[in-house]
């Protein structure tokens, strides 16, 4: 370009300045290099150069291009969920090969223990270095372009995993910043940014799933896979309070039947009593009394099964009150369940009950009345098998 000045000339002790308009900046914040600036005379012989290596006229831009279009989704927008987000970018100028993506991702957004970064494109490798620096919510993928990435609006797809939502609805989470660069040597240096509209806005407050949608914090679901799966009332708990039970298919703790003091997996399936006179669990239902072969426990609320070959019992589950007259030990004596009468100090009867010996024998056989040895004051009679006394 050469430029005629209407002056008869310049005097190098004078200041000027030298306007050229329709000049495109650079695509890059390389710094670009130098202008050549000459001064001639008419016959345009140089008469000097303005710029010199030592002080080159180089232009440097600070901020890179804007881009025009770009896009953002989540897998889920639910408040405090784990989330893999998509950022499609549609850079303005050509990325070099083995150039990149840099992304800075919002402070509001949470990271789990391992983040990973994809990006595909016409022009990507299937083996870009990713570098995750946590301290800075940066991740560069380098080298990552194995010919040169066109401008010609074809999109470049990033996939960020690992990361989880912000807890709350207000908060709306700042842009994630994303540039693409140039990489030479280790330098670096920018082409395209977008800094604005790549942003994540949950419905509703952790831990609701779904809530109307002018109260974030007021859930009407929960998320079934965390720990908080439960919907009571109006949020969501791990556990269901006493007096109600979570119903799966409605994800929600529901109230257990008015005789059960605690249920689970139905309104009638009892695990406590204590309402009313319904006082005793027994086969997950709340009774009033307790079933023969079981007998009350006060203090805990059940019934306990008897013990110790009891067909039924009384005040514990180890005081007989009758036997399994068709099993081995079918004979009652003094509150327990034996194979056969206690030896010498009773007999059988014929209803399986066990009789104490006559009070005047010592030991007796067949007939309580039949007595076998008689008490040291007393005199016995072999022949009548009876005891009598000595005076």
């Amino acid at each position: 370009m050469t430029i005629k000045s209407p002056l008869l000339g310049i005097n190098p002790l004078q200041p000027f300045r030298l306007t050229i308009n329709g000049i495109q900046n650079t695509q890059t914040t390389k710094r670009s290099s130098s202008f050549e600036v000459l001064i001639t005379d008419a016959q345009l012989g140089i008469v000097s150069s303005l710029n010199t290596d030592a002080n080159p006229v180089t232009v440097l831009m600070n901020t890179p291009n804007t881009m025009k279009k770009a896009e953002f989704s989540a897998n889920t927008t639910g408040a405090g969920q784990n989330a893999k987000y998509t950022i499609k970018i549609y850079p303005e100028y050509p990325i070099a090969r083995g150039g990149g993506v840099i992304i800075v991702y919002p402070s509001q957004i949470g990271v789990q223990s391992s983040i990973t970064a994809t990006i595909s494109s016409v022009a990507t490798k299937a083996d870009p270095t990713v570098i995750v620096e946590r301290s800075a919510r940066r991740i560069s993928i380098l080298n990552a372009f194995a010919i040169q990435q066109p401008a010609d609006g074809q999109a470049i797809t990033i996939t960020l995993e690992g990361f989880v939502n912000p807890l709350f609805n207000q908060e709306k989470t700042n842009s994630f910043d994303v540039k693409t660069v140039n990489v030479e040597g280790p330098n670096v240096f920018f082409i395209d940014q977008v800094i604005d509209g790549l942003i994540l806005n949950s419905p509703c407050d952790y831990p609701c799933s779904t809530c109307p949608a002018d109260k974030p914090s007021l859930c009407l679901s929960c998320y079934q896979t965390t720990e908080l799966n439960k919907l009571q009332g109006e949020t969501c708990v791990s556990e269901c309070s006493t007096g109600k039970y979570h119903n799966i298919t409605a994800g929600a703790c529901l109230n257990c039947s008015n005789t059960c003091l605690a249920c689970v997996e139905n309104p009638n399936k009892c695990t406590q009593c204590g309402i009313g006179d319904y006082l005793f669990l027994y086969d997950n239902k709340c009774l009033t009394d307790c079933p023969d072969g079981w007998v009350k426990d006060s203090s805990k609320n059940r019934c306990n099964k008897c013990v110790n070959n009891c067909k039924t019992c009384k005040f514990t589950d180890t005081t007989c009150t009758s036997c399994f007259t068709d099993k081995t030990f079918a004979y009652f004596y003094q509150a327990n369940c034996y194979q056969t009468c206690p030896a010498d100090i009773s007999v059988p009867l014929s209803n399986f009950q066990c009789s104490d010996c006559d009070p005047s024998c010592k030991t007796c056989k067949d007939l309580p009345s039949k007595c076998m040895t008689c008490l040291s004051h007393m005199r016995y009679d072999p022949v009548k098998y009876t005891c009598t006394s000595v005076c």
